[in-house]
C-alpha cells in the first residue's frame, strides 16, 4: 500500500514510521522520493515537515537530484526554516519567495544579525554545515545573493576561499590535469558538483552550467534520444579555458522521468565515468528509449579536480551564538537605519544555468 500510494502529501509521514518500525525497503523507497522530488518548486509543501536529521541526510546525498547548480540547496535550506517557522503558512510557490525574502529581510533590520548568528537558528547550523559550499562560492551572482539576503555571515565562508584558491591555482598552472582512474568512489560522490536540468518536452538542446570551472568548459547536450558531454575550447566559451591538450574528469550522468506522483518511471545511468578528453572532443554518454516520457530529468555529477587528503575541505567557520552578547548588539543599534537589499528571484521561471537553450 506505501509503495502504490507514495506522493508529496504522505512521504514524509511514511518515512517517519517506516524509520520507526525498522521498514528497512519502504523506507529507502520514501527517501529516494524526497531525493528526486524535494527540487521541484511545486514540491515545497513538504518542507515543513522534514527534520534536521532527515534534511542532513538529503542534501549530503550524491543522489539528490539538484535541478540547476548547488546554490539552489541553499536557496532550498532558506525556505525549509521559512516553512519551519511559518508551519501555517499557505500560498502559491511565487508568493513563497517573496515571504522568504521578507522574512529575513525584516529579521535582519530588527537584530541586526545574520539569521545563522541568532540563538533560534541554532539546530539549524549542522544542517548549512552540509552544504558543499566549495561549489556554491563558485559564481558571482551566487555570491552577491548570500551578502544580500543575510542569512550566512561573510565571513563565515572565509576558509572556503582558501580553500578554493589553492585548487584553483593547481588547475591554472598544470599541476593538476583531473582526478584519475585511481580516485576512490566515495571521494567522488562527496566532493563532486551536482548539477541538474529539467527537458520539459522533446527536441534538441544544448546548455552549460554558471560559475568558475576550473578552466574546464562542459557543454551538455540532448540530441535524437541521446545525452553528450563536450569539453569546449572554442570561442564562445565563457571564462576562463585551460587549453592543455587533454583534460580529465570524473561524471555520473543519469536520466530519468517520473509519473504524475513523483516516482520513477524509467532512468538510466552511466555510473562513475572516467574521461580524458582532448580540445574540443565530445562523447556520447548515454541514450534514452524513444517511448520515454517527458519531462525528463538530467542530472549529473561532475569533478574536474583532484581533491588531496591533505588539503580537504573545510566546513562553514561558525562563530558560537553563545558567545554573541544579543543586548549589547540592540544597544549599539537603537537609532541607526540601514538600507537592506534583498535580490528577488523566481525559481520557477528564472533560468540560471546561464545559456539559453538551442532548439
Amino acid at each position: 500500500m506505501m509503495t502504490e500510494t507514495m506522493s508529496g502529501e504522505i512521504v514524509v509521514e511514511y518515512y517517519n514510521a517506516c524509520q520507526r518500525y525498522g521498514l528497512v525497503k519502504n523506507k529507502q523507497l520514501a527517501l529516494n522520493w524526497l531525493l528526486h522530488n524535494i527540487m521541484s518548486p511545486p514540491n515545497f509543501f513538504v518542507l515543513k515537515e522534514i527534520s534536521c536529521e532527515l534534511m542532513i541526510e538529503l542534501i549530503t546525498s550524491p543522489d539528490l537530484w539538484v535541478l540547476q547548480v548547488e546554490m539552489d540547496v541553499y536557496s532550498l535550506l532558506r525556505k525549509w526554516i521559512f516553512l519551519r517557522k511559518k508551519p501555517s503558512w499557505t500560498g502559491r510557490c511565487k508568493e513563497l519567495l517573496v515571504d522568504v525574502d521578507n522574512f529575513y529581510k525584516n529579521s535582519f533590520k530588527e537584530k541586526k544579525l545574520c539569521y545563522l548568528e541568532l540563538p533560534e537558528a541554532k539546530d539549524c547550523l549542522p544542517v548549512f554545515q552540509r552544504i558543499r559550499w566549495q561549489h556554491v562560492i563558485n559564481d558571482t551572482s551566487s555570491l552577491k545573493a548570500l551578502k544580500c539576503e543575510k542569512v550566512v555571515p561573510e565571513d563565515w565562508l572565509n576558509p572556503l576561499y582558501k580553500h578554493q584558491w589553492f585548487y584553483r591555482l593547481q588547475t591554472e598552472q598544470n599541476i593538476d590535469k583531473g582526478p584519475n582512474d585511481n580516485l576512490e568512489e566515495d571521494i567522488f560522490l562527496k566532493e563532486s558538483t551536482r548539477y541538474g536540468r529539467m527537458l520539459l518536452r522533446p527536441g534538441e538542446f544544448c546548455w552549460r552550467f554558471i560559475g568558475f570551472n576550473y578552466g574546464f568548459d562542459l557543454l551538455l547536450s540532448y540530441v535524437n534520444g541521446m545525452v553528450l558531454v563536450k569539453r569546449n575550447c572554442g570561442n564562445n566559451c565563457s571564462g576562463s579555458i585551460g587549453l592543455q591538450d587533454t583534460r580529465q574528469i570524473m561524471l555520473r550522468l543519469t536520466a530519468a522521468s517520473l509519473d504524475n506522483k513523483g516516482s520513477i518511471l524509467t532512468e538510466k545511468t552511466t555510473g562513475i565515468q572516467y574521461l580524458k578528453l582532448t580540445r574540443d572532443e565530445e562523447c556520447v554518454m548515454l541514450r534514452v528509449q524513444p517511448e520515454t516520457v517527458f519531462p525528463l530529468y538530467v542530472t549529473l555529477n561532475v569533478l574536474v579536480y583532484t581533491p588531496l587528503p591533505d588539503y580537504p575541505c573545510p566546513q562553514l567557520d561558525i562563530k558560537t551564538p553563545s558567545t554573541i552578547d544579543y543586548t549589547d548588539v540592540a544597544v549599539q543599534t537603537i537609532g541607526q537605519t540601514e538600507t537592506i537589499v534583498i535580490t528577488e528571484t523566481n525559481d520557477t521561471e528564472t533560468d540560471i544555468s546561464g545559456e539559453s537553450e538551442t532548439e
